[in-house]
């Protein structure tokens, strides 16, 4: 309910969107354990962007690219 930038499909395809979902969780659980091994910038980069394409692999699925403020 309410102003949302999700498209409808979102709530069709939950299974789809709870295993995006996941692979975030796990790409932000990795990169917590690489930060917290210490200065290894390369890895932290890597799992930064590991994390980013969990992002985008949900945002270029499921959310509207026509939404208005």
């Amino acid at each position: 309910k309410g102003t949302t930038r999700a498209q409808p499909e979102i709530w069709e395809n939950q299974a789809d969107f709870k295993t995006k979902m996941g692979d975030m969780q796990k790409a932000a659980d990795a990169l917590q354990a690489v930060a917290n091994q210490g200065t290894d910038r390369k890895a932290i980069s890597e799992a930064v962007a590991a994390v980013g394409q969990t992002c985008k692999a949900c945002h270029d699925e499921y959310k509207s690219k026509d939404y208005l403020y």
